[in-house]
């Protein structure tokens, strides 16, 4: 996918980027150690872009077999919006383990105070085996202001044989400007968009 910004950059996008980095994912894991301590952070990085950080924590309290236990899993997520799609790259670095991530990635159509209106979904999974995966969720056809939330998160860690949804409150991304004449979507100036 292609996006250009206003200002004429022209970013290209691929469906799958794997990590390069010299550091093991295992050092990543015990470096990025998330804890429940704030919400989650939205950083609107150009017109075609924002980063969002959060951490999912999951865990059993006193269960038969295993005990108490918790760990956490740091997101990382980034959305490219476009027209009429958004392509998202999600990130996941537990703190231990291999546990797998699966939850939904919707793109929604504000519609002024009322609640936005959900437009499509796509279900995604990621694990440590795959640390960066490229989704890409449509659906955008009117201007406006538009956003994407991540929700319903599961977990599955095979060490504890642990499957659950975690409480986990829905993750949404800054609204971004549509303009169907122009067939794109951005943020107007590198911010948030209105209602």
């Amino acid at each position: 996918m292609t996006a250009t910004g206003n200002d004429g950059t022209v970013t290209t996008l691929t469906e799958e980027v794997t990590d390069t980095s010299a550091r093991s994912l295992n050092t990543q894991a015990q470096a990025n150690t998330c804890t429940i301590a704030g919400a989650p952070t939205r950083t609107i990085v150009s017109e075609l872009q924002v980063n969002m950080e959060f951490c999912v924590i999951y865990g059993q309290n006193e269960h038969p077999t295993n005990g108490s236990w918790a760990r956490s899993i740091q997101t990382d997520w980034i959305a490219f919006p476009g027209f009429p799609s958004v392509q998202n790259r999600i990130n996941v670095i537990p703190s231990e383990g291999s546990p797998t991530l699966t939850g939904t990635i919707t793109v929604q159509q504000q519609r002024g105070i009322a609640p936005p209106l959900e437009l499509t979904s796509a279900i995604f999974t990621v694990s440590n085996g795959a640390p960066v995966t490229g989704f890409l969720v449509g659906g955008i056809t009117e201007g406006g202001s538009h956003s994407v939330k991540m929700g319903d998160l599961q977990v599955s860690d095979p060490t504890y044989g642990f499957d659950a949804l975690v409480d986990n409150p829905d993750v949404v991304t800054p609204r971004f400007s549509c303009d169907t004449a122009d067939q794109r979507c951005f943020y107007p100036n590198g911010q948030e968009a209105g209602l």
